[in-house]
């Protein structure tokens, strides 16, 4: 098969278009005349209120931008609910935002004189394990155990770890 080329004449490249399907989200423009097999730059992601996006589908599969376009396309939007978990540790309250089926990290236990921390516990009392996935909004609760009065005074070679200033009257 021998290919003829004539002088003068145009070879047409199709030209496809990308449009964007945001499922409630913000508008996302169509992406126009993108070259047959030439590769396009994703659109800044859209946002929705209360959820995270999680990227951009072609049917049920994640869309691959490094891959060539080779017709038009409409790519849906793909969000993850977002919860809120709020930390209680009597004097001080904190939340985060966590995507659903994510886990929350644990943050940095919380410090109280005269108490050890001993964990988190969830609106049921249990002890709230950090490796379960986020699935609603979640309150948790700093455990506090007190721990014993000092003595007024130390034996050498102990460590003395929480101290108080005593007034001493008459001095």
């Amino acid at each position: 098969v021998a290919t003829i080329v004539l002088p003068g004449a145009v070879t047409l490249i199709p030209t496809y278009t990308i449009t964007f399907d945001s499922k409630d989200g913000s508008a996302v423009s169509a992406i126009t005349g993108i070259e047959s097999g030439t590769v396009t730059t994703k659109p800044n992601d859209p946002t929705k209120e209360g959820y995270k996006f999680d990227g951009w589908l072609n049917g049920e599969t994640a869309y691959d931008w490094t891959q060539p376009v080779t017709s038009n396309l409409t790519l849906t939007a793909k969000w993850l609910k977002l919860y809120t978990v709020k930390f209680i540790d009597g004097d001080n309250t904190s939340s985060v935002r966590v995507a659903d089926g994510k886990v929350v990290e644990k943050p940095a236990d919380p410090k109280k004189l005269s108490y050890k921390f001993i964990g988190w516990k969830d609106s049921s009392g249990a002890v709230y394990s950090f490796d379960s996935v986020v699935k609603s909004n979640l309150e948790l609760t700093a455990e506090w155990e007190r721990l014993p009065p000092l003595p007024l005074w130390a034996p050498k070679d102990t460590a003395v770890t929480n101290t108080a200033t005593l007034p001493i009257w008459g001095y």
